[in-house]
């Protein structure tokens, strides 16, 4: 099994949940939970071989203020936490794998993608 897991979520009731449910399902000593906000790493949230994230770029993306700010910061930061050969994986529901592919150029040459049923609107 993988090792060394880290999660993060700016809401301390959300950490405090997570660390619930992992000492319910037997995982509260091989997962690292603490409280971070993504957009401000602290020092010691680098060094990853492996990002995910399925939900806050599409959340910053969003914000009414400052929402290409955000996006540029979100890979500014991402660079900053994972290591120079790590991967990054992304679910979104907001970006096309194209436009995704370009936000995050600068993170990585590398990509792959699933296929999945979608909803056309």
């Amino acid at each position: 099994g993988y090792i060394n897991l880290t999660g993060i979520d700016y809401c301390p009731a959300a950490i405090e949940l997570a660390k619930q449910i992992l000492e319910k399902e037997g995982f509260s000593l091989s997962i690292r939970l603490q409280v971070e906000d993504f957009l401000r790493p602290s020092s010691d949230l680098s060094g990853f071989d492996i990002g995910f994230d399925k939900g806050t770029f599409d959340a910053v993306s969003l914000d009414p203020e400052n929402a290409v700010e955000k996006r540029e910061q979100f890979v500014t930061c991402l660079k900053h936490v994972l290591k120079p050969e790590g991967f990054f994986i992304i679910t979104s529901c907001n970006w096309t794998k194209e436009e995704l592919l370009h936000h995050f150029r600068e993170v990585t040459s590398r990509s792959s993608s699933t296929e999945h049923p979608a909803f056309l609107y």
